[in-house]
């Protein structure tokens, strides 16, 4: 018995459903475990195949562990995002392996594609985000410009310019936060 066009469209729309389910993109997700420039995530949106009836069978999420962090940088200068459990952002998925890349080498490991342990986490405030913005930070080699709502900070080694102009002239570093 032979199928009718309409079964084979409708064969043909599922298969490609399922494979457009499985392929990873980019996930809202929520930071639960923050190691140096790493962070464990967890999805935050459900998640799951579409069925023939057209609902979702959404799927338990899970933490994804050791996900490198983007911080906006080149050429040893660098804007770093204080980051903690709850902060929310974008984990974005590479189309291949990137564990060699990290290392500096373009080869891919492995033939895994759109994965999810090959991706990064991009921090990013969203509606609901309970993390008010506290200070911006501005990094370059040796020097840390921070900027807050309540003044400002030059670091250059750990010393704080500020607290040694207050030290040296007192009144003419008066802003400080």
């Amino acid at each position: 018995m032979s199928k009718t066009k309409a079964e084979i469209i409708g064969s043909t729309k599922a298969s490609i459903q399922a494979k457009k389910d499985e392929l990873n993109v980019a996930i809202p997700a929520k930071i639960v475990r923050v190691r140096k420039n790493r962070v464990d995530i967890i999805p935050d949106i459900n998640r799951g195949p579409m069925l023939a009836d057209g609902a979702r069978d959404y799927k338990e999420t899970t933490v994804i562990y050791g996900i490198p962090v983007v911080n906006l940088g080149c050429s040893g200068f660098l804007i770093n995002i204080p980051l903690k459990p709850g902060c929310k952002g974008l984990y974005i998925h590479c189309d291949y392996d990137i564990d060699n890349w990290l290392e500096g080498n373009p080869n891919p490991h492995t033939a895994r594609t759109h994965d999810l342990n090959d991706g990064f986490f991009i921090p990013a405030p969203f509606q609901g985000d309970d993390n008010e913005v506290k200070c911006l930070e501005i990094k370059s080699p040796n020097i840390t410009l921070k900027i807050c709502e309540n003044g400002f900070d030059i670091l250059k080694g750990g010393a704080s310019f500020m607290d040694a102009l207050s030290a040296c002239c007192p009144g003419i570093a008066s802003w400080k936060g």
